[in-house]
C-alpha cells in the first residue's frame, strides 16, 4: 500500500482517467490535477460525456446531511439547466493506492447557487474499470467550519 500527501503523477492517472473524454480547458493543466479535482472541474463545466465517464454505474453519495443519491439522481441534479455550483474545490487531499482501486480523503469547499458557501471532510473510492478510474463511492464525513474557507 502507497501513502501519498498528493499523486505524484497526476498527469498519467488523468491519461488513464479521461481516456477520449473531453480534456479540461486549455488554462487548467491535468499535470497539477488529481481525480477529485478532475471530477470537480468537471462538475462545474456540467460536462455530461466526462461526468459519465468518471461516474461508476453504481455510484453511490452519501451526503452529510443524510440524503443519498444515484449516479443517475446526482447527475440530473448535477446537469440540470441552470449551473447549480458556482465554485467546488478539492484541498488536502490523501491518496491510498491499490492495484484495482484508489481511496481519496480531503476537504470539498463548495460555493453553491441554492445553498451558500459549505465545506465537508469526504472519503471517495475510485474503481479502475479498463484503462479508467471511475468514483465508486463519495461520503461526506464532517463539515468544516467556513473561517476555514480558501
Amino acid at each position: 500500500m502507497l501513502f501519498h500527501r498528493f499523486l505524484t503523477q497526476p498527469a498519467l492517472l488523468a491519461t488513464c482517467l479521461l481516456g477520449q473524454v473531453t480534456p479540461v480547458s486549455a488554462q487548467e493543466s491535468v499535470s497539477n490535477l488529481t481525480l477529485d479535482s478532475l471530477l470537480e472541474a468537471a462538475v462545474l463545466r456540467q460536462d455530461r460525456r466526462a461526468l459519465d465517464t468518471l461516474y461508476a454505474q453504481d455510484f453511490q453519495f452519501s451526503h452529510g446531511t443524510g440524503e443519498q443519491d444515484t449516479k443517475a439522481t446526482w447527475l440530473s441534479y448535477v446537469l440540470a439547466t441552470r449551473a447549480p455550483f458556482r465554485r467546488r474545490l478539492v484541498d488536502s487531499v490523501l491518496v491510498e493506492i491499490h492495484p484495482d482501486m484508489t481511496i481519496t480523503a480531503g476537504r470539498l469547499w463548495v460555493e453553491s447557487v441554492d445553498a451558500g458557501r459549505y465545506g465537508w471532510r469526504f472519503v471517495r473510492v475510485w474503481r479502475r474499470v479498463g484503462q479508467r478510474w471511475q468514483l465508486a463511492s463519495h461520503r461526506s464525513v464532517a463539515p468544516l467550519p467556513l473561517n476555514d474557507w480558501p
